[in-house]
């Protein structure tokens, strides 16, 4: 069958500041947080704190971060994208392949104005997650929605599941944690995943769920502390996978909704390619203001240093690209924190970016997405599965609310005193 010739892919990612310096780097603060999916507050309340406190006093210190980091040719996880994209511009020729950010540039809106020049037939959105969260997908898919929801014509709409679903995911990450490993040689293997505030992982549970995975890395592991971690944690996992099939659902476990359960299934997963060595899960960017996802990879690191590890090795599955979390959190930071507890060695295992294999398994799938559409008989086994998030709902709101601004902008300005949500 001739593959089709009117297809586009959109790459969706957090973004980057435009540069280290603290005027883009406060604009892009400012963006991000002001996210009612990242920070779930009314919207005054959220304007305050974010304009007026939040950004004010975390700017200089992520700036500096920022500039730690950055390249020559700018920063380093728009560079990786730019670089994924082209390779897989050049794998799938017969599709027109574009990247769009979040927060900062390219955005979703210029992305989508390109596109709508030649409007696809069919349109594949690959938010660039590996696990899914509203805080993530959620908020990126949620963009794309209302940017298209402004056009007359609406294409045919296609998620891509969580990353870590892929059929090439888990193996060409695993290849490069053995390759690394063998190298390297650690006595311990930690994998450091984004945190998440324990009510947004609430949120975003499937109901049969019910909050099994608190005992993966909620509540239980927050209160236990490095000191509880647990090294392998295969009961677990085991423990949580027997209490959602016992809840009677017949979703995948990776599309349920739950955070914390699809991180510990990746940790089980890659843990395999490296057998006979101990690891265990935490999770980083945790902030002070709530309960967080635990335990907390700093607090892991510096605890396995002083039970006498001396040499560590990270892998942050939480991202496809490497970015401030992973060279400068991870790579600097957590690095810095283990050697000064008394450890010996530390080593960062770099995130897929455009590696060749993973490029090739990427592309290997959105060209099957194309041929097997979601859903239908004869699509690969591991494809095709459903995210936690009714997509025609959403877009049925988003096109309603364009179509109530349009209506709204006829009548003229609306009269003082009407209490309106500005997002």
């Amino acid at each position: 069958m001739p593959p089709p010739q009117n297809i586009a892919v959109v790459l969706l990612n957090v973004g980057t500041p435009q540069s280290p310096s603290p005027w883009h780097v406060a604009g892009y603060l400012a963006e991000f947080l002001t996210d009612k999916r990242v920070l779930p507050l009314p919207w005054l309340l959220r304007q305050l704190l974010v304009r007026g406190f939040i950004v004010p006093s975390r700017t200089p210190q992520s700036a500096a971060k920022y500039q730690r980091i950055w390249t020559s040719k700018g920063s380093p996880l728009l560079l990786h994208s730019q670089n994924l994209q082209q390779g897989l511009q050049q794998r799938l020729p017969h599709m027109r392949v574009l990247l769009a950010m979040r927060y900062g540039k390219p955005s979703i809106a210029e992305a989508v104005a390109s596109l709508m020049q030649m409007p696809p037939s069919q349109l594949l959105a690959v938010p660039m997650f590996p696990h899914y969260s509203s805080a993530t997908t959620g908020t990126a898919l949620e963009a794309l929605m209302r940017c298209m929801a402004r056009y007359a014509f609406m294409p045919s709409l296609q998620v891509v599941e969580p990353l870590s679903a892929l059929p090439a995911f888990n193996p060409c990450l695993g290849a490069m944690l053995r390759r690394h490993a063998q190298s390297f040689e650690p006595e311990h293997l930690l994998f450091s995943y984004h945190g998440l505030p324990l009510a947004h992982v609430h949120a975003a549970c499937n109901p049969h769920c019910q909050h099994a995975c608190l005992h993966l890395g909620g509540e239980a592991a927050v209160a236990a502390g490095p000191e509880g971690t647990n090294t392998t944690a295969p009961a677990d996992t085991a423990t949580h996978t027997a209490a959602v099939a016992e809840a009677g659902p017949t979703m995948p476990p990776l599309a349920s909704g739950c955070y914390i359960y699809q991180c510990h299934a990746t940790t089980e997963a890659l843990a395999s390619h490296v057998e006979g060595l101990p690891f265990s899960t935490a999770f980083q960017s945790r902030m002070r203001s709530s309960t967080w996802t635990g335990p907390c990879t700093l607090e892991v690191a510096q605890a396995l240093a002083k039970k006498g590890i001396s040499r560590l090795m990270v892998a942050c599955p939480s991202f496809t690209c490497d970015c401030l979390e992973t060279l400068e959190e991870v790579g600097m930071g957590i690095k810095e924190a283990f050697l000064s507890a008394g450890g010996k060695a530390f080593a960062l295992l770099p995130c897929l970016n455009d590696e060749a294999p993973w490029l090739d398994g990427l592309a290997q799938s959105l060209q099957a997405k194309v041929q097997h559409p979601e859903g239908a008989k004869g699509a690969p086994a591991g494809e095709g599965t459903s995210l936690p998030m009714d997509i025609g709902r959403l877009l049925a709101e988003a096109r309603l609310l364009a179509e109530a601004q349009v209506l709204a902008d006829a009548a003229g300005p609306m009269p003082r005193g009407v209490d309106t949500e500005q997002e």
